[in-house]
C-alpha cells in the first residue's frame, strides 16, 4: 500500500471558513477525565448542582467543544482566561456545546438526561436534525425549569426523541431526548445553556456548578473509526455522516481509514499503519499537532496491494497502538 493524500476535518461548532494549505484540506468551524453523566450531585433547591447533561465518558462518548462566550462585547473570551482566538468559544455565545463523533453515533442514540431535577417548561420537537450549517434557528429544545427559578436549555435534539411532555416533574438524569444537529448546528451535539430568572445566560464553569466537571484541556482520545472504499468525494458527506463501511477490498482499490478523535495538544501525532498476512508492516506515517483540537476527524488514503488475505488496521496515538481491525484483501 502507498499513500495517496492524507486528509483533516477540524469540527468546533458554528460559523465556517475553510482554507488549504501544504495538501491538507482544513475545514475550520466555531462551532480520559474518567467523567460520566452519571455522577451524582445532591439537590439544593435554591441552588444549582450539575449532574453532566449526556451520557458516556469524556474523550470517548463525547467531549465538551464550546464554552460560554466571557466577553458580553465583540470579543471572545472562556471561563479559563482563554482570549480572542484562544478562546473555546465563539463571539456571543451563551451556552457549553457538547459534540458527539458523527451522525453514525447520532443515529444509534446519545441520551441527553436531567443535570438538575425539575418541571418541565417547554418543548419543541419535530425540526430536521441532520444539519450541517446555521441555516435556520428550528431546533429540537427541552426546557426544564429548577426550583431555585433557573431555566435549564436542551438545544439542538434528535427529531422525534423528545421523551418527556410540558409539566413533567423530571429527576437528575432522567432521559429527556437525544443529541442531534437541528436549528443551527454544523454538526451533533448538545447546546447546553442555563438561563436565571431574569433571563440572563449562567456560565455553569464560571460559576463553579458542575458536581464532576471536565478537564479544561482534553487529553487526546480515540472516539470512533470507520474503513471506506475510496474516493471520499463519491459521498455526499464522509467525515461527519460515514457511509456503509467496506471490509473487503479487491488489490489495487483505494482505502480510505478514518479516525475521529476527541482533544489533543501540540505535539501528540496521529497515525495509520497497516499489517499484512506475513507481519509487513505498512505506515503509520504519523501527522504531529500544530496546535490544540477540540474534535477532529482524519482519513488516510491507500491504494490496496498483496499479498491477498486478512489485514490488520491499526490506529495509532503517540506511537503507541490505539485501536486494530481488520479487512480481507482478495
Amino acid at each position: 500500500m502507498s499513500p495517496r493524500f492524507l486528509l483533516l476535518f477540524f469540527l468546533q461548532l458554528g460559523c465556517s471558513d475553510e482554507t488549504t494549505e501544504g495538501g491538507f484540506k482544513v475545514s475550520t468551524r466555531d462551532g480520559d477525565t474518567g467523567v460520566s453523566a452519571t455522577s451524582e450531585c445532591e439537590d439544593h433547591s435554591g441552588y444549582l448542582n450539575l449532574s453532566w447533561p449526556v451520557v458516556g465518558t469524556d474523550g470517548h462518548d463525547w467531549v465538551l467543544v464550546n464554552y460560554v462566550d466571557a466577553d458580553r462585547g465583540e470579543g471572545m473570551a472562556d471561563y479559563a482566561g482563554g482570549l480572542g482566538g484562544l478562546a473555546k468559544t465563539y463571539d456571543g455565545h451563551r451556552g457549553v456545546d457538547i459534540s458527539i463523533s458523527s451522525f453514525r453515533e447520532m443515529d444509534a442514540g446519545v441520551s441527553v438526561v436531567a443535570a438538575v431535577p425539575g418541571v418541565v417548561e417547554y418543548v419543541i420537537d419535530g425540526f430536521e436534525d441532520r444539519h450541517t450549517e446555521c441555516v435556520d434557528y428550528d431546533a429540537n429544545i427541552v426546557g426544564v425549569r429548577h426550583s431555585s427559578g433557573h431555566l435549564l436549555h436542551y438545544v439542538h435534539l434528535k427529531t422525534g426523541s423528545v421523551a418527556v411532555s410540558v409539566g413533567e416533574e423530571v429527576m437528575t438524569g432522567d432521559v429527556l431526548g437525544q443529541v442531534g444537529s437541528s436549528g443551527c448546528s454544523t454538526h451533533p451535539h448538545l447546546h447546553f445553556e442555563i438561563t436565571d430568572s431574569t433571563g440572563d445566560w449562567v456560565d455553569p464553569f464560571a460559576e463553579d456548578l458542575w458536581c464532576d466537571p471536565p478537564l479544561y484541556e482534553t487529553p487526546i482520545h480515540l472516539m470512533e473509526t470507520w474503513v471506506i472504499q475510496g474516493p471520499s468525494d463519491q459521498y455526499e458527506n464522509p467525515y461527519q455522516d460515514p457511509p456503509a463501511e467496506t471490509d473487503v477490498f479487491d488489490v489495487g482499490e483505494l482505502l480510505v481509514a478514518h479516525f475521529v478523535v476527541a482533544g489533543g495538544d501540540v505535539g501528540d501525532t496521529v497515525g495509520v499503519s497497516f499489517v499484512g498476512p506475513d507481519g509487513t508492516t505498512v505506515g503509520p506515517w504519523p501527522l504531529a499537532f500544530e496546535q490544540v483540537w477540540r474534535l477532529s476527524t482524519w482519513a488516510w488514503a491507500f491504494n490496496v496491494v498483496e499479498p491477498r488475505g486478512e489485514w490488520s488496521v491499526r490506529y495509532e496515538l503517540n506511537g503507541e497502538p490505539y485501536m486494530e481491525r481488520t479487512i480481507s484483501v482478495e
